[in-house]
């Protein structure tokens, strides 16, 4: 009988295991206006245009909205229309830079859709850096063997009368060739459940009530191996160049509700809502400024 088994087995899925189509009405408000736009202190003014797509059906997808008048507003008023150039791109005809206390908002109209209209973003100050060091050698946490460097930074928080918001990229850059860095905590025996800093794609991002006497500090462990492949070249500048930026609170809160996980947990948990600061569509228009630090690592 136990020959039989695996036959059984196949006959009982291939009559079983039928395709049947679901008639599933999944909700859709129907076609709106995608906006984003991330500017760093000092760059030229611009907003990319996209739409929303149903999630079932056919559906053709298209390399951004071509058509649509998108207009620019400070506090005073009406400062200008921003001009096309290509994929649904628009940016600004007279070169506005968006600098620091600056604060705007962008509308947005185009043939078949609601017309979007964001919050008012304001660019923030530069982050105040009381002190970098990164010269402690350390074993990593991660994989013991490995030779790794201790960083730690220092930040001055700017404004004790709001919340401010930050955000640390740490990359390292061989040569011509940019590649990932393996960063490890060193104050907590996890980096999950932390309830001062989260990570939204490989970046640091934190508010500021882990100050302490004002001062925000981060430490990490930075991992000094790398994978060799043919685009480096061994014998190229090696350095890690860490950025720090000070966010808008719209910027905070679009990483914040970032699905983190990969699809299938996310299939499992109850779904809520992305953070957008636009009326009218999805999207975010957000504003951060940066400074930069270098460590070489080898000339």
């Amino acid at each position: 009988m136990a020959k039989f088994l695996p036959f059984l087995v196949l006959l009982s899925l291939a009559l079983g295991c039928k395709e049947r189509a679901l008639d599933l009405e999944l909700p859709y408000a129907g076609d709106k206006l995608v906006l984003f736009s991330q500017i760093k202190a000092g760059d030229t003014l611009k907003m990319e245009v996209q739409k929303t797509y149903p999630p079932t059906g056919q559906y053709t997808y298209i390399n951004g909205i071509t058509n649509a008048t998108v207009k620019l507003f400070d506090e005073k008023g009406y400062v200008e229309t921003l001009k096309h150039g290509k994929n649904g791109l628009y940016t600004s005809a007279t070169g506005l830079v968006w600098k620091e206390n600056d604060s705007y908002r962008i509308e947005v109209e185009a043939p078949g859709f609601p017309k979007a209209i964001t919050d008012f973003e304001t660019m923030p100050a530069p982050p105040v850096i009381l002190s970098y060091e990164f010269s402690k050698d350390i074993d990593s946490r991660s994989n013991a063997g490995t030779p790794s460097r201790e960083l730690n930074i220092k930040i001055q928080d700017s404004d004790i009368e709001k919340p401010n918001y930050y955000m640390i990229i740490i990359k390292r850059v061989v040569g011509k060739e940019t590649i990932g860095v393996n960063v490890f905590d060193l104050d907590k025996p996890s980096e999950f459940d932390d309830p001062c800093e989260f990570r939204y794609f490989g970046r640091f991002v934190f508010p500021d009530f882990c100050k302490v006497n004002g001062v925000l500090a981060f430490r990490k462990g930075l991992e000094l191996t790398y994978t060799y492949s043919l685009n480096i070249d061994p014998k190229a500048r090696d350095k890690i160049v860490v950025s720090t930026r000070q966010i808008s609170k719209s910027y905070y809160e679009f990483c914040k509700t970032y699905y983190a996980e990969d699809d299938l947990i996310v299939a499992f948990k109850t779904p809520y809502p992305r953070y957008t600061n636009i009326t009218g569509g999805y999207g975010i228009f957000a504003a951060y400024n940066e400074v930069e630090k270098e460590f070489v690592l080898k000339e």
